[in-house]
């Protein structure tokens, strides 16, 4: 499947789970990350290496757009697998 196409698909199913904004404790269950300690520390870690995370004057917390996290994770999955 091309990489495109793949984004799509884990794009339209984070969405159709999560919503378009996913919170920090949401993004943890799409990655499979348990403990929130190791969520903020992966959310922080990915930030800085490129991952869009937005924040609201009005709402505590980070948050990232489910189109994001999906472009994000294929991608990073492609550079994993090239290297």
């Amino acid at each position: 499947m091309p990489r495109t196409a793949r984004i799509d698909t884990l794009k339209n199913d984070l969405q159709a789970r999560f919503g378009l904004v996913l919170s920090v404790t949401q993004i943890g269950e799409a990655v499979g990350i348990s403990s929130r300690s190791t969520i903020d520390r992966w959310v922080r870690a990915e930030e800085k290496a490129g991952l869009k995370v937005l924040r609201f004057e009005s709402r505590k917390g980070r948050f990232v757009l489910a189109a994001d996290l999906a472009e994000w994770l294929i991608r990073k999955q492609a550079r994993q697998a090239g290297s």
